[in-house]
């Protein structure tokens, strides 16, 4: 996704390049998300996924409306950012916890 990054700002105007490559990255993690979501059928994944989306609407809200980054824009993003994280970290907490519980009672005494 770096090297995508460069490539784009170097081939594209300063703000528009910028806008472009936040859309087709957070668009790339709303598809990886659906098909985690839809492969592993987690409520998690879901979560995650759904506000990928707000984040990916966001973004185009702002491309579209030729608005310039803000503090609200900045918020908004960072904090669905942080939010993707914890969903992403709690479902892998509730894996390993269901997962340590079954291969606990699998073990004969």
């Amino acid at each position: 996704m770096a090297a995508l990054y460069i490539v784009c700002q170097a081939a594209m105007p300063k703000w528009a390049g910028l806008q472009v490559v936040l859309l087709l990255i957070d668009c790339g993690l709303a598809v990886v998300f659906l098909a985690l979501a839809v492969r592993y059928a987690s409520l998690f994944l879901g979560a995650a996924m759904i506000l990928q989306a707000a984040q990916f609407s966001l973004h185009a809200y702002y491309m579209v409306a030729t608005r310039h980054m803000d503090a609200g824009y900045m918020l908004a993003n960072n904090v669905i950012s942080w939010l993707v994280l914890a969903c992403i970290l709690v479902a892998t907490q509730v894996y390993w916890s269901k997962r340590r519980s079954t291969a606990g009672r699998a073990r004969p005494a």
